[in-house]
């Protein structure tokens, strides 16, 4: 999945770039508008799946720090 995320991402980066950068050269506004919403779409993607990538790692530790609580209360008996 993330992996499928930091691919459309991408993709949406380059397709925005392809459309803003001839859109300045050739002043149109609509190759512009529809780079920019491509390319804010696709770092929205890859914003996003560096996050979902930070709560794996965060929900891991929690998950860590639960067990060994466990386990330490198991000891203390």
């Amino acid at each position: 999945m993330e992996k499928f995320l930091r691919i459309i991402g991408w993709v949406g980066v380059v397709v925005g770039l392809s459309g803003v950068l001839p859109g300045i050269f050739l002043l149109r506004g609509s190759m512009i508008e529809f780079g920019v919403i491509n390319l804010l779409l696709g770092g929205l993607v890859l914003y996003q799946g560096a996050l979902l990538d930070e709560l794996r790692h965060i929900r891991r530790g929690i998950a860590r720090m639960a067990v060994q609580a466990e386990r330490s209360e198991e000891m203390e008996r």
